[in-house]
């Protein structure tokens, strides 16, 4: 289930739509940016650049912050990851003071999920160099992300969503989130002309294998090679006409020629699957948490506004 909430920085997006998130920016990324200039010779490899209630921060989190932002889509500046760093440190000491800390299971979780959804490790490397991000760099974030929940559930844990809000979700966000579509087991072939077409009609009524059929008459290299196959697919993505003619038929059933993309179409209906709704009792507790994450983010922010005003702050 997709996540209701989004909340701001990497670290703040909840678990259920972390992955869904990064994936996106990260496919977007390489749109441009300030590119991070390298200390000279002389210059520490990881200097302090602030100090927050003599807590120091580093030039990386610095670096780290401003990877975050381009990820994200924000605008990449020294002064607005020097912020977003502050902010880091100030959650960081907070957490310390509540004995809360990341879990290192569900760090490698939520790692493993934008490798496995991106499509495997090579994807995950070039996506991170597209956003000039390192994998060091995504894996901090994240787990200062599980930190920073800590640290809001800990805080704010009478903070909650109503049953009435939770129920107004899963009721707005029904058919989107919470609705799969019906899917057809479908076999095609396209052939150039009607005539060619009725010819492929007599084999199948003599008996022929379909996939037999779809072999010796389809025009298109991959309905051939895979002998008509074409697996699973959802109805919305087949042209009108051949949409309509599919619609018509019973399991096994084989459409009667039919005008589309390429020339004549015969399709064959081999399984179906309904269309299925997840039921409210099924989601519920998902919803519950992404609601209660969006209250006690929100009571965080307005946290670290007054600690940021309180702290002594060096900036060197």
């Amino acid at each position: 289930m997709t996540s209701p909430l989004r909340r701001g920085r990497l670290g703040l997006v909840p678990a259920a739509i972390l992955v869904t998130s990064v994936i996106i920016a990260l496919a977007a990324a390489g749109c441009g940016g300030a590119a991070m200039s390298s200390p000279s010779p002389s210059a520490p490899a990881d200097p302090v650049v602030a100090r927050v209630n003599g807590r120091e921060v580093r030039q990386s989190d610095v670096d780290l912050a401003r990877a975050e932002g381009r990820l994200v889509g924000q605008k990449d500046t020294t002064q607005a990851g020097l912020r977003t760093a502050i902010d880091g440190a100030l959650v960081a000491a907070e957490a310390e003071r509540l004995s809360v800390a990341a879990d290192p299971a569900e760090v490698d979780r939520r790692v493993a999920a934008v490798r496995d959804q991106l499509g495997g490790q090579k994807a995950l490397d070039a996506a991170l160099a597209k956003t000039r991000m390192t994998a060091g760099q995504l894996r901090t974030s994240l787990e200062q992300g599980v930190v920073r929940e800590a640290v809001q559930n800990a805080r704010f844990p009478q903070l909650r969503a109503t049953e009435t809000a939770v129920r107004s979700f899963y009721e707005k966000n029904r058919e989107e989130l919470f609705t799969t579509a019906g899917q057809w087991a479908l076999g095609a072939f396209v052939v150039r002309n009607e005539g060619i077409a009725g010819n492929a009609v007599k084999r199948l009524d003599q008996g022929r294998p379909f996939e037999e059929v779809a072999r010796q008459f389809s025009v298109d290299p991959e309905l051939k090679s895979s002998a008509g196959m074409m697996g699973w697919v959802s109805p919305s993505s087949l042209p009108a006409p051949l949409r309509k003619a599919v619609a018509k038929l019973d399991a096994n059933e084989v459409t009667p020629p039919t005008r589309g993309p390429g020339g004549v179409w015969i399709l064959k209906l081999l399984d179906e699957r309904p269309t299925t709704v997840t039921p409210f009792a099924e989601v519920r507790e998902q919803i519950q948490e992404g609601l209660d994450g969006q209250e006690r983010s929100a009571a965080l922010a307005r946290w670290l506004q007054k600690a940021r005003a309180r702290a002594t702050i060096e900036r060197l």
